[in-house]
């Protein structure tokens, strides 16, 4: 007698409701019994920076005030040794109308810019007065002449020929000291955004101060030193 044994499969979806039924939670329990939820971990990527790439944040007025003071420094040599000519460099009194001029004339540059300088065109603004600028001054240091509307004039009608006369190694120089490389400063700065109620009142607070320094230094310069 021969006996033959069955063997009977399971179903497969015995394995999965089984499998099913046995997952175990792992979670923490309160003290109510309840699961606590497991706690999250968030992967930050760092994007290095590129090597030699620096940003130079700063606000319109910040920006201004900068222009002005270089400006100050670098375009009015002539103004100033026209107006100390003939005081005694060693007199504190001649030290302190120099002062009141300084102050006077970053003040002016600063307040008439203010006015019509923008976040959206300042950089373009001051990138073209920063050409005018080192150009008015180089000419004027080296010929001794002051730029009135008769002198635009005669610029705007100098020719190919007459303007290669001019041309030499120290206007280069020249050039890329008081306006290429603050042109390269300028590409460099980022201006800080504000709401537009904020920026009007430091647009407004910043103006008045340079108006009252401008009007002190007028009232100091007309004192007898």
């Amino acid at each position: 007698m021969q006996i033959k044994t069955l063997r009977v499969s399971p179903p497969s979806w015995i394995f999965s409701v089984a499998s099913a039924s046995l997952q175990v939670d792992f979670r923490p329990q309160d003290q109510h019994g309840a699961m606590q939820a497991l706690p999250t971990t968030t992967l930050t990527t760092f994007r290095p920076r590129p090597a030699g790439a620096f940003t130079i944040n700063m606000t319109t007025e910040q920006l201004i005030a900068a222009v002005s003071v270089f400006w100050l420094v670098s375009a009015n040599q002539l103004f100033f040794t026209t107006a100390l000519r003939g005081l005694p460099l060693a007199a504190p009194a001649t030290w302190g109308f120099a002062v009141a001029l300084a102050v006077m004339v970053a003040s002016l540059q600063f307040f008439l810019l203010a006015l019509v300088a923008h976040r959206a065109i300042i950089k373009p603004l001051l990138a073209l007065l920063l050409i005018v600028t080192a150009s008015a001054a180089y000419f004027m240091h080296a010929y001794g002449v002051y730029f009135d509307p008769s002198m635009v004039r005669n610029i705007l009608r100098t020719n190919v020929a007459e303007a290669r006369e001019i041309i030499s190694w120290r206007l280069v120089l020249h050039f890329a000291l008081y306006a290429a490389l603050p042109l390269a400063l300028l590409w460099r700065v980022r201006i800080v955004k504000r709401p537009v109620l904020r920026a009007a009142a430091h647009r407004l607070a910043w103006s008045a101060l340079a108006f009252v320094l401008a009007a002190g230094a007028v009232l100091a310069v007309f004192q007898p030193f």
